[in-house]
């Protein structure tokens, strides 16, 4: 699990034919070399855009859109919306902090604002906003490795 896709860019990134600056993060998505999880409130975020539920839930189905459990996201989101925040949107630091994701796919100046200060998120998190940030998916998604078996 290695970024958040904020529901403010989301038909952007989760569409067969992507913005070209979310291009990297849906071929990173298809191939299997990143994995975007969703929880809380961000999940119900995500079930209105109806213009995308049918593409989440194949991506879901191969594994490279995983929900993180509720219960623990909402516990850590009530703890953020206690804190003073730039952003509206203490959702999504909680399943930050809960799924230990720290790129985050969005426009939202504020919530970059957030997700960045170290005082908040530790490790602090980084923002993919062009493809330009196209290396950060490589800094935060790291396949997978293979578990060898040894043969005796």
């Amino acid at each position: 699990m290695c970024l958040i896709i904020d529901a403010n860019i989301a038909t952007l990134v989760f569409s067969p034919e992507p913005h070209e600056d979310f291009q990297p993060v849906w071929e990173a998505l298809q191939n299997g070399r990143a994995v975007a999880v969703h929880g809380g409130h961000l999940t119900v975020e995500y079930a209105r855009l109806a213009r995308i539920r049918r593409l989440l839930l194949e991506l879901g189905r191969r594994g490279t859109l995983r929900k993180v459990e509720d219960g623990p996201v909402d516990l850590a989101t009530a703890d953020f919306a206690q804190q003073e925040l730039q952003s509206d949107d203490p959702h999504i630091l909680g399943l930050a902090r809960v799924s230990r994701v720290r790129l985050l796919c969005s426009h939202d100046q504020d919530l970059h604002a957030d997700f960045t200060n170290p005082a908040l998120l530790r490790p602090r998190g980084s923002v993919y906003q062009t493809s330009d940030h196209s290396p950060l998916i490589s800094r935060h998604c790291r396949p997978k490795r293979q578990s060898r078996r040894r043969s005796r």
